[in-house]
């Protein structure tokens, strides 16, 4: 098949795809994620007494002479998911009466958390907490209708993306896998320009330029990995004669020289030559993006591993099975620890869909494969000084994969094909493409 040929393919392809709807693929998140917010609201559900103050007295309560920045930024950013979730389940026309419905129901959802609080002496309920959970659904609302899949941006990003990437959802969770990293890297979102601020930030390398005896190679291979894999997944998905690989290592780039004008964020030695080491070895990378498929897989399985293996600081730690008590007692670096956890996982489930298409027996093995080693590899983590074995890391990684699934499985009305881009660009025959089709148009 001409290049050509398969580009008309594809185009016609992609318009000929019926317009994204949300489904039950968003009622799934929308839920999950309003449990995920129960739980950290209740932590550690016990304890649990009558309280000696008035039911809602917290709402009159005096507001306290010092309120903690981190308690805030937590607390609107919490939220700001769950607006934006709510207003793609909830389909209400007009933008003021969507984003005043979703602001109530996170208000109500706000109000009974730190209500129920009261019964656990090991929270405080706050109407500072309140008033800032509501802020970040307001947020999250008004950021969730500007993203409708038919608003002016949407249509407009949509656009971008069909011109530069294949089609498919499979795609569209590969894409959503790299957004991940990007936001783990700059988590907790929060500029700063003060000096002390970025000087801090820019201390790891400045250690060790100062001391090369401190660099760790074992430090630097995950990062090496990850960007190397996530560049060869981008260049999978790519469409032909665009420079997508290319414009990710730019893109990696700048993430890295931003991190240091984030709040509590550090750029590393280690992060730079990772990305430089990624860059030459990508000189080699195989054209054929079946190839690139597999080597993307490798790269960021074995980039996770790594991290998982490499040792820390201290002594040896039991397992831990209580779900996401880390990032609970350290909020403000718990939404990127969540993110680091999770992005891999949608990255790896993205190439198992280009791989075997919308198939619900290959994603139930591999994803079970891919979980049982993540638990293994946790559970290790007992043997090696300074690590901290901890059940949230295998949930996150089922969480990735099966929201992926899900997305890709679910709605099958709403879905775009499954993206052939892999064997097209490969001219198979065109018996196996007809075949391919009619094995998915069977599911």
């Amino acid at each position: 098949m001409s290049s050509l040929s398969f580009q008309s393919k594809l185009n016609s392809r992609t318009a000929n795809s019926p317009p994204l709807r949300n489904g039950r693929s968003t009622w799934f998140a929308t839920l999950f994620y309003t449990a995920l917010i129960v739980y950290g609201s209740l932590y550690p559900l016990t304890g649990w007494t009558v309280p000696h103050e008035p039911l809602f007295s917290f709402l009159t309560a005096a507001i306290p002479t010092h309120i903690s920045r981190a308690d805030v930024l937590t607390n609107v950013l919490a939220y700001i998911p769950l607006g934006i979730l709510l207003v793609w389940t909830f389909h209400l026309a007009g933008k003021f009466s969507s984003i005043t419905a979703v602001t109530l129901v996170g208000g109500l959802l706000s109000l009974s958390m730190e209500s129920v609080q009261m019964f656990l002496p090991s929270r405080t309920a706050s109407n500072i907490d309140l008033l800032t959970n509501i802020i970040g659904t307001s947020l999250g609302a008004c950021m969730g209708f500007a993203l409708r899949p038919h608003s002016a941006l949407m249509l407009r990003i949509k656009g971008l993306r069909d011109e530069w990437f294949a089609a498919g959802r499979g795609v569209d969770i590969g894409l959503c896998a790299v957004f991940l990293w990007a936001l783990s890297q700059l988590s907790p979102f929060v500029p700063s320009m003060d000096i002390s601020s970025i000087r801090d930030g820019l201390k790891p390398v400045w250690y060790s330029l100062n001391a090369l005896g401190a660099f760790s190679f074992f430090n630097m291979l995950p990062y090496t990995l990850n960007v190397a894999g996530l560049t060869l997944l981008i260049g999978t998905v790519a469409r032909p004669r665009r420079p997508a690989m290319l414009m990710f290592l730019y893109f990696a780039a700048a993430v890295l020289c931003i991190k240091p004008f984030i709040v509590s964020r550090q750029l590393s030695l280690e992060a730079v030559c990772g990305l430089v080491v990624a860059a030459i070895l990508l000189m080699l990378a195989p054209k054929k993006p079946a190839l690139r498929a597999v080597l993307s897989m490798v790269c960021i399985f074995a980039g996770f591993t790594v991290a998982e293996l490499s040792s820390g600081v201290g002594g040896l730690h039991s397992f831990n099975w209580v779900p996401f008590a880390g990032q609970i007692d350290n909020t403000v670096s718990g939404f990127g620890s969540i993110l680091e956890g999770t992005w891999p996982f949608a990255a790896l489930a993205c190439l198992t869909v280009l791989g075997f298409g919308r198939k619900l027996l290959p994603m139930i093995w591999v994803g079970g494969v891919v979980l049982a080693v993540a638990f293994a590899l946790e559970w290790e983590q007992q043997q090696i000084p300074g690590r901290y074995g901890d059940v949230t890391t295998v949930i996150l990684a089922g969480m990735g994969w099966i929201l992926s699934c899900l997305y890709v499985m679910v709605d099958q009305g709403a879905a775009d094909e499954v993206s052939r881009a892999i064997p097209l660009q490969h001219g198979y025959r065109s018996s196996r493409i007809r075949s391919l089709s009619d094995s998915h148009t069977n599911l």
